[in-house]
């Protein structure tokens, strides 16, 4: 199931960042805000992405599955509670669109060491090493 998912969501994800308008705004003294504008950068750059697409798969099932917390999905995989937001909105959306959304479990899981209580009494092993960051 990982893999299909991941396979379309990969697919659309592209084409909306690709497809994306993104507001650009300049500030002037005289005339204000000004919407639009040219563009600053080159194509890809700027920041990269702090969590890949399978890592936002990933947060975003840790998520609706068993109801892990964006506090304890960003210690986790080592990002900011907003970066976990952002990510978890933007691909639970594309998971409902396509038909992929996890059921709730019936445990509700609110820390990490709950999460390794979890995984042991289901047979998974879990490391301890975090990701480093990007």
């Amino acid at each position: 199931m990982f893999g299909g998912v991941l396979g379309q969501a990969f697919k659309q994800w592209c084409s909306r960042r690709a497809t994306s308008p993104r507001r650009r705004s300049t500030s002037h003294p005289e005339y204000g805000t000004i919407e639009g504008g040219t563009r600053r950068r080159a194509p890809g750059g700027g920041r990269k992405a702090k969590l890949d697409l399978a890592d936002r798969v990933l947060a975003t099932v840790l998520h609706q599955r068993l109801g892990l917390s964006p506090t304890v999905l960003a210690r986790l995989f080592t990002v900011s509670k907003d970066t976990i937001r952002e990510a978890t909105g933007e691909i639970g959306q594309l998971m409902d669109q396509h038909g992929h959304t996890p059921s709730p479990a019936a445990t509700h899981l609110t820390t990490l060491a709950g999460l390794h209580v979890y995984a042991t009494a289901h047979g998974i092993a879990l490391t301890t090493e975090t990701k480093p960051p990007c």
